[in-house]
């Protein structure tokens, strides 16, 4: 496919809009399988790849600002072995991410269909018969349901569609949110992107106040959280924490499917 054309199919995949479209002035977004396929040939891309609440927007931002890269964001699975660019993808506990998820689902609709829209994996089903992510109950919420697949989204980044790499042929930079900021880390990821330089904000606290929580959320995590507040378990991510424990630091793959 000549340069040309490429470029036309990525500006139309960034810009195009519809009622639910996740692009904003804020970030140019992947929202779908086909929109991921039209930036395969594209090399100058970084892909800033995640499950969701652990720490994707922040990094796309500061790779924006600080490298020549095209960067995109998306919370799609990993494309097939072709794509030219680079993806880095980041993952963070399961149980806080869930704990980030359900807060911002209940108490904005827009987000929680968004989200719902955005990871390619997630149970539509559930979220229909619930009609809306601010009406989850006892028995039907975030918490004690997987409902975003986090459990299949890091099963195929980090194992089912991808394998252990050199840097000269990694395709994929996969880290962990919480090793983000220490110095191997930042190596890596300069050493991926062959960058001189590379400043992270500061790091902050996760999760919210008690005070901030609704009276549901606080129901559910009484209910559901078989660790601490601290510390939360959720059963519904037992499998995902596996995979997120196991997992080291930080580590260069490749695409095999």
């Amino acid at each position: 496919m000549p340069k040309i054309v490429k470029f036309i199919c990525l500006y139309i995949m960034i810009f195009q809009i519809d009622s639910c479209s996740a692009f904003t002035t804020d970030f140019w977004f992947v929202e779908t399988r086909q929109q991921l396929e039209a930036i395969t040939d594209i090399e100058n891309i970084v892909l800033v790849a995640s499950t969701g609440r652990s720490g994707s927007t922040m990094l796309y931002i500061t790779l924006l600002k600080q490298t020549s890269f095209t960067v995109l964001k998306t919370h799609c699975l990993p494309p097939d072995a072709s794509f030219k660019g680079k993806i880095i993808f980041i993952f963070s506990n399961p149980d806080f991410a869930i704990e980030s998820a359900l807060h911002f689902a209940m108490i904005n609709p827009i987000f929680g269909i968004q989200h719902f829209n955005n990871m390619e994996n997630s149970d539509q089903e559930w979220l229909n018969k619930i009609q809306d992510s601010t009406c989850q109950t006892i028995s039907h919420n975030l918490l004690c349901y997987d409902a975003f697949g986090c459990k299949q989204h890091l099963s195929k980044w980090l194992q089912e569609e991808s394998s252990p790499s050199t840097i000269e042929e990694a395709q994929i930079l996969a880290i962990k949110y919480e090793h983000l900021w220490e110095e191997p880390t930042i190596a890596a990821i300069k050493s991926f992107l062959l960058l001189d330089e590379l400043k992270l904000p500061e790091k902050k606290a996760r999760g919210c106040n008690p005070n901030e929580l609704t009276h549901e959320e606080s129901i559910f995590r009484l209910t559901y959280n078989q660790g601490t507040p601290e510390s939360p378990r959720y059963a519904a991510y037992d499998e995902a924490r596996v995979l997120w424990k196991a997992a080291p630091p930080f580590q260069f793959l490749k695409i095999i499917k």
